[in-house]
Parts: C-alpha cells; structure tokens; sequence
C-alpha cells in the first residue's frame, strides 16, 4: 500500500528533477553479454546494471488516484521512465511500476505530426504508398534545433566528397545543419572544427 499523500508524492518526483544517476531497467534493449537485457528479465535472470548519467528537466504529477499516480516527464536521451518510476517507489517505501507510457514528443518532432501504427495501416489501406508518403516529414526535422549552414554549389561538391569546408557564415563552434542554397536541398549534418572549417559527419545520400 502506498501510505504517502499526494503532496508527498508530488515532492518525491519533483526531487528527481536535475542531472541524477540512474540503473537501467531489465526491461530495456541494452545488451550483457550479446543478450537483451528484456529477453534475460523474462527469464527471471537479473544482472548488475551499471548506473547512468541523465537529466530531468521537468515534471508534471497530473493526477494521484489511490495507488496510481500520472505524470508528465521531460527527460533527456537515455532516460529510463521505468527505472525513474522504480526510484519513486523505493524513495516512497512501496514500489512502483509503470502500467501506461506513452511517447507524447521525440526531440524537434512537433507532436501534433505523429500518428499510431493504427493510423498509419488506415492511410496505407485507405491511399495507399502516396498517402503515406504525404506525412512523412523531411529529414531536416531531426535537426531542425540546429543551426542552418547555407553552402554554395561549388562548397556543397566538396562536401558531398567527404571533405571540409570553408562558409563565412557560420557559427563558431558546433554542430550545424547543412543546406545547399541554390535549391535548399538539405545535404546532412557537419561540425565546425577548431580552424572554422565545417567538416561533414553525415551525410544524406542521393
């Protein structure tokens, strides 16, 4: 039985909040030893976990019914709700396990753009290729926090050959978000190096 009150719920999460260390679940894709660690979990096999460094940006208690609480949590790349919900619990002295997650944004991906599995056999029956083809989004959206480097022709052939190049406008350090202005195809990303030259890291293929 959970024996805290809401406040004091809503304090335990909140206490999470910032940069903390945090053990992967058994239930998650990371791999021991060339296995799964979900597949091992399933087998009632527990291995040592080392603990990770992530961020929590924020998080929001939306409701606390009995023994259940729902929450909203904005985190970093490789955070672990299910460990993060493992920690409340032993911090409350009662367990906890998740029974719903959902994905509700994915880094620059504006959530109102993504669709369910469902959704997406519909359109497919419904339009077939082309009416899925018509919700992808362009390859920039992954980047699209990024700063944009506007290159010439003659910068983007270099480039597109695996070499570094020279933009005066640019920034001074970084990652950026490569474009060619003559038909704003996006190229990939890059990064500026020391020298201000902006090296390519992955490109798009034709």
């Amino acid at each position: 039985p959970v024996n805290a009150s809401a406040a004091e719920i809503e304090a335990a999460l909140l206490s999470f909040v910032g940069e903390i260390e945090q053990v992967p679940s058994m239930y998650s894709a990371l791999k021991h030893q060339g296995q799964p660690l979900y597949k091992l979990a399933r087998q009632g096999i527990e291995v040592e976990r080392k603990p990770r460094q992530v961020t929590i940006h924020a998080i929001r208690v939306l409701a606390v019914r009995d023994d259940e609480v729902d929450f909203e949590v904005d985190c970093s790349k490789g955070t672990y709700v299910r460990s993060l919900v493992e920690d409340l619990g032993a911090k409350l002295g009662c367990g906890g396990h998740v029974t719903v997650l959902h994905r509700i944004s994915a880094g620059s991906y504006p959530t109102e753009r993504m669709l369910t599995l469902d959704q997406l056999g519909e359109l497919k029956e419904n339009g077939g290729f082309e009416a899925l083809d018509a919700v992808l989004l362009p390859e920039s959206t992954a980047v699209g926090d990024w700063p944009q480097v506007q290159l010439t022709d003659n910068a983007a052939f270099y480039l597109l050959q695996g070499q570094a190049v020279m933009v005066a406008e640019r920034p001074a350090s970084g990652n950026v978000a490569l474009f060619r202005a003559s038909d704003q195809r996006f190229l990939g990303v890059g990064e500026v190096n020391d020298d201000g030259m902006i090296a390519p890291r992955r490109l798009v293929a034709n």
